[in-house]
């Protein structure tokens, strides 16, 4: 089994309507009353292979989509005829700068035929709203010249990336991560590292971690990776992280 990554969005109208709760958050309540929009991104990381001694983001996709320079073609399509006008929700920033959660739907007469679903900055992550018949293909042309993901049964994808989008700056929040399974060995440890923070090691005595890390701004257009890795051996794990960006 591969590590794995989910994310989700809570939008600037998701901390509206829930105000009295993440107002609680003092970084949070400044950028809400300076009307910066902050929104969050959520990460979870399930570990259970990652790499020895040297933190790794070991939940990208193996084609990435992101190109700010010249924002990047999108299709979508099925593997199966039947699956007309489905549905799948991506989080991501388009090339004309507006970020959030979009929902993206497949030909209203023929799945397999493709969709252009337009030019982005980038793409972070899909997420299961419909259920397929066939498999959900997000690629770069319609033709699986480069394909992003390819989602069995439309559901949420397993690997992500996440950039600060243009014309917003952003900085970690929140962060826990606790030991799923005792180690076999009191020597191993297993480590996370968000951006470029500290590295957080988890191990036989120190099982969790929690606390805020809110220690640096990362400017636009920034790459925020999860990374992890082990010393000795591998331990299943979980690591969790809020990341809170706003207009600049």
């Amino acid at each position: 089994m591969a590590d794995t990554i989910t994310m989700d969005l809570i939008s600037y109208a998701d901390i509206k309507t829930a105000y009295p709760f993440y107002n609680n958050n003092t970084l949070i309540d400044k950028l809400y009353k300076k009307g910066k929009n902050p929104q969050i991104m959520h990460f979870d990381v399930a570990l259970d292979t990652s790499t020895a001694n040297t933190p790794t983001e070991s939940t990208k996709p193996t084609n990435e989509c992101v190109n700010f320079t010249t924002p990047q073609q999108v299709f979508i399509r099925s593997s199966e005829v039947a699956d007309t006008e489905k549905k799948v929700d991506v989080i991501g920033q388009k090339a004309d700068g507006s970020f959030g959660k979009f929902t993206l739907t497949s030909d209203d007469t023929d799945g397999t035929t493709p969709v252009d679903v337009g030019t982005w900055n980038f793409i972070a992550f899909p997420i299961k709203n419909d259920a397929w018949a066939g498999n959900c293909i997000i690629d770069d042309d319609g033709s699986s010249t480069t394909i992003f993901w390819t989602l069995a049964l439309g559901v949420s994808g397993v690997d992500g990336i996440f950039y600060v989008p243009e014309g917003f700056k952003g900085s970690p929040l929140s962060r826990d991560s606790y030991l799923a399974v005792m180690p076999t060995n009191v020597n191993n440890a297993t480590g996370f590292q968000i951006n470029n923070g500290i590295v957080l090691l988890l191990n036989t005595y120190m099982t969790n971690l929690t606390g805020f890390e809110g220690k640096h701004i990362a400017p636009e257009k920034t790459r925020i990776a999860c990374k992890t890795f082990f010393k000795i051996a591998v331990t299943v794990s979980t690591f969790h992280v809020d990341f809170v960006i706003w207009e600049k």
